[in-house]
């Protein structure tokens, strides 16, 4: 917290603001403020709800993520909204989200509606086929097509963070291309406004300074502000520097790989792995985020552990939480879209949402932009001076799909899934793909770098992925899919650094799994000796329970990839075991052919098979 002088008839009293509010005082004081791209769609969006007859009987098509969002922009109670549709539930299911019931398309023969609105990205004319094809004389509504008679096309769902990355670079490359003054002050003011509203610090005065070089009308407005701003972090140092707790942050980086650390594009990171207790040879359990902490936190393998079966887990189900709340940490978790524990008087849990948000009725949530969530955490460190803080940061805007970021040489394209690369290859040549995904990658190093130079050493830092991803070979012509859709090391090797100012840098090369993650972190924080339990790191990962996605990877011949598999890598071999599909040997690092059959390697696949304890998959619903 920062003390401010508040004017006129408070001018005597000294009051305690917020980091967030101080900062929001000094813009409004310059009148630093324009409106945002998505800010823009959501009312839009409304306005297109709101334009629905009330006496009409409304079914909203698509039971997912999208419609999750949906609910929160629009006003669902003042309509009379029926039910939910969705094609992943059968006939008799009886499920509901935010308290709708979800029906199967052929109950609406049963249902007296009028009007579907469809709330779907990516199958939006799958769905309108499909209501054509009931043909019940539905009123249908495509939100994306009216917002494109609008003018707002959209590339991706509204709720994703990319429309203001895009805009950012839009405004550079109106402001470097621009040949008129006006124009070129009025777009880089803008970039600099937009920067600072996703509290983008490092890049703002950037362009702060170059608004001042150039000289253009609110120059002395800019030299003031940038002066507070400074004085600004002065005092942010200052006041975590005076911190008694011994506090820990965990940067929990979506989707980044080992190879990304040791590469050149992350010098910051790359850094403290040098100056920390590293290993070098850590994997993930899992393919997804959800499972891979999970797994982390319990030291249970995600199939076998019936981790998949778990929306939350609880402080007992983890020694590192338990260790932590017995040590009297408040701890602080920020994660996309969903809270990761089960209530509790000692975590706060923050959901970050793919937008900036701005309602104040949503204050207690925040965008995916890693600057964003990066300001937020610093502004919580500084509110509580009680007690030792764990912060979990879910980094998951940038190095994830759709690698986009604040930052690009060129304009960034919407990158997909390596599903979806496997019947469909990228529309940008692989330089161009490679050159966004590791701006992205600089992006996050250098947001890390800058928000990092505030917190004292003492801090205990983590660094780490949930899991890696296949980019790369996505360009080879390959008659295997092992690399891009199995558990290749290019999406389970990551990193794991523990940076901790009373512990000697050491480095572990031995094959890590990530399963032991929160029993080492105790056994560094308690001073006791690490204990390695195993030399192999088994992966598991479930059924994809998304059809659609399911049915398109069987039409590409992949569908062992479907119902689950497990895996186990030693520092030699990796041998996975696949639902109902057989099972393959690699001799690593050789990724690409399966030696299963091979005689001279059966000694080891035997030994490797022991290792799975369990072999059985569960009847995934």
């Amino acid at each position: 917290m920062i003390l401010l002088e508040v004017e006129k008839n408070q001018r005597e009293n000294t009051v305690m603001l917020s980091l967030n509010d101080e900062m929001e005082l000094i813009l409004k004081k310059y009148n630093f403020n324009i409106s945002n791209m998505s800010t823009k769609i959501e009312k839009e969006i409304k306005n297109i709800w709101d334009s629905i007859s009330s006496d009409k009987n409304i079914a909203i098509w698509g039971a997912g993520d999208h419609t999750n969002e949906l609910m929160k922009v629009i006003n669902h109670n003042n309509k009379n909204l029926i039910c939910i549709i969705d094609k992943g539930v059968k006939r008799n299911d009886k499920r509901y989200l935010n308290s709708y019931p979800i029906y199967n398309p052929s109950k609406l023969n049963e249902l007296n509606i009028n009007t579907i609105l469809i709330s779907s990205f990516a199958y939006k004319e799958e769905i309108k086929k499909e209501i054509d094809f009931i043909n019940l004389g539905h009123q249908c509504i495509d939100i994306y097509e009216i917002l494109k008679q609008k003018g707002i096309i959209l590339e991706t769902p509204f709720y994703y963070d990319h429309p203001d990355y895009i805009e950012l670079y839009n405004e550079r490359m109106l402001y470097e291309i621009g040949t008129v003054p006006k124009e070129k002050e009025k777009h880089l003011y803008r970039l600099i406004i937009k920067y600072l509203q996703i509290r983008d610090f490092k890049y703002a005065l950037l362009f702060i300074d170059q608004y001042i070089k150039e000289g253009y009308s609110r120059k002395n407005d800019f030299i003031a502000f940038k002066k507070e701003l400074e004085e600004l972090f002065a005092n942010i140092k200052r006041e975590l520097s005076h911190r008694k707790h011994k506090d820990i942050i965990w940067f929990l980086i979506d989707s980044l790989r080992y190879k990304d650390v040791e590469g050149n594009n992350m010098p910051f990171i790359k850094d403290i792995s040098r100056e920390s207790i590293y290993f070098k040879n850590a994997f993930s359990t899992n393919l997804f985020t959800y499972m891979s902490v999970f797994s982390m936190l319990t030291q249970k393998l995600p199939i076998d552990g019936e981790l998949y079966k778990k929306d939350t887990i609880s402080a007992e189900e983890s020694e590192f939480l338990s260790f932590l709340i017995e040590n009297g940490y408040r701890i602080k978790s920020y994660i996309l879209g969903k809270e990761l524990f089960e209530p509790h008087s000692q975590i706060d849990q923050v959901k970050t949402k793919r937008r900036i948000v701005q309602n104040e009725e949503e204050e207690k949530s925040l965008g995916v932009f890693i600057s964003t969530l990066l300001w937020r955490s610093l502004c919580d460190f500084l509110q509580n001076k009680e007690e030792s803080i764990f912060s979990l940061l879910h980094i998951v805007g940038e190095i994830h799909k759709p690698h986009i970021c604040g930052y690009h040489q060129k304009k960034p394209m919407i990158h997909s899934g390596v599903e979806e690369y496997c019947y469909q290859k990228p529309e940008q040549n692989e330089e161009d793909f490679k050159a966004q995904f590791y701006e992205c990658i600089k992006y996050v190093d250098d947001q890390l770098k800058f928000y990092m130079d505030f917190y004292p050493e003492s801090i205990v830092t983590i660094i780490s992925g949930d899991h890696g991803q296949g980019l790369e070979n996505i360009f080879e012509p390959t008659n295997n899919l092992f690399l891009t859709l199995g558990c290749s090391d290019e999406r389970t090797h990551i990193p794991f650094i523990i940076n901790i100012s009373n512990q000697k840098p050491r480095c572990y090369r031995d094959i890590f799994s990530m399963k032991y993650a929160g029993k080492i972190l105790v056994e560094l924080l308690d001073s006791r000796e690490i204990i390695i339990e195993q030399d192999f790191a088994e992966f598991q990962f479930e059924a994809y329970f998304n059809r659609a996605l399911a049915n398109r990877l069987k039409e590409i011949g992949a569908e062992k990839f479907v119902k689950g598999f497990k895996g186990i890598r030693t520092s030699d071999y990796k041998y996975v075991v696949y639902n109902g599909h057989g099972e393959e040997l690699y001799q690593l690092p050789d990724e690409t052919r399966n030696i299963i059959d091979e005689v001279e390697h059966q000694a080891e696949l035997k030994e490797l098979q022991r290792k799975i304890l369990i072999r059985e998959f569960p009847k995934f619903k």
